[in-house]
This record gives C-alpha cells, structure tokens and sequence, in this order.
C-alpha cells in the first residue's frame, strides 16, 4: 500500500501492478452483498477514508466506471479528474483520471480507501475511446 494525496487529503490506497486503474472509494459508498446485491452495512466492505467528490477540485467525466476482481469483489461508479499526487515528494501533483466508486462489495482491510494501478497503460479503463484519454498513473508522473 501507498500514501496517495486526493484534492490534498491524503489517502492511503492498495498497488495493483496488474492493472492500470486508479479508483477511490465515495462518501456515498454503498456496501452490497456479493450473492444477493441487497445494501449491508458500509463496515462490510471495510474501506478506509471514504473520498468526497465535492470537496476538491473534482471534474467529472461522462464515462463509466466498472471493475471485477477474481476474488468476487466488483465495484461501479463514474470517472472524473482530480488533483493527484504520491510518494516521499508530494510537491509534484497532477491532474489524474481516477475511478469514483460508489457501489459493489470490496474486501476491505479498514485502513485502505482504493486502488492505485501501476499497469501499461493500455490495460486503462476506456483506453480506446479517444475523448477519455485515459492513462495509468505511473505514466502520468
């Protein structure tokens, strides 16, 4: 896990080199069961600090965002850009497009709000839609 800087606040988010997409868990996170999809309680997902999109600089994007892991975990939401920055120097920020999850069912550990993928970036959510222009946060930096 690493320390990742979210509209200044700082987050601390699962490295996923297997994957290209970085995503945040939402103020409005909605916890389901993964057998019958009825709501439980936020705790059974076990995120960490949950991100509110209308507390930084937040853009949203037109576009979906949807994942499923081989563990059973799946989680959805919309896509947008925020100020975005990680690592000992956290002077060197930006603009990245990040993942706003707001429902599905995670394993959670009580300490982690995401997930920061550090794959190629044609492994990104939406690569081939050319208005997303979407790349992993390793090629950002």
């Amino acid at each position: 896990m690493t320390n990742a800087t979210i509209a200044g606040r700082t987050y601390t988010l699962v490295i996923d080199t297997g994957s290209a997409d970085t995503w945040v868990a939402s103020s409005s996170f909605r916890c389901e069961n993964p057998y019958t999809m009825v709501p439980v309680s936020a705790e059974d997902c076990g995120f960490g600090p949950l991100y509110d999109p209308s507390s930084g600089s937040f853009k949203p994007i037109n576009y979906p965002f949807s994942v499923n892991y081989s563990g059973g975990e799946f989680l959805s939401g919309g896509m947008g850009t925020e100020e975005f920055s990680f690592g000992k120097d956290k002077s060197v920020s930006v603009r990245q497009t990040i993942g706003v999850v707001n429902e599905g069912f995670w394993m959670g550990d009580g300490i982690s709000s995401g997930l920061m993928g550090l794959g190629f970036p044609a492994l990104a959510r939406g690569i081939n839609t050319m208005e997303l222009n979407y790349t992993s946060v390793l090629y950002t930096m």
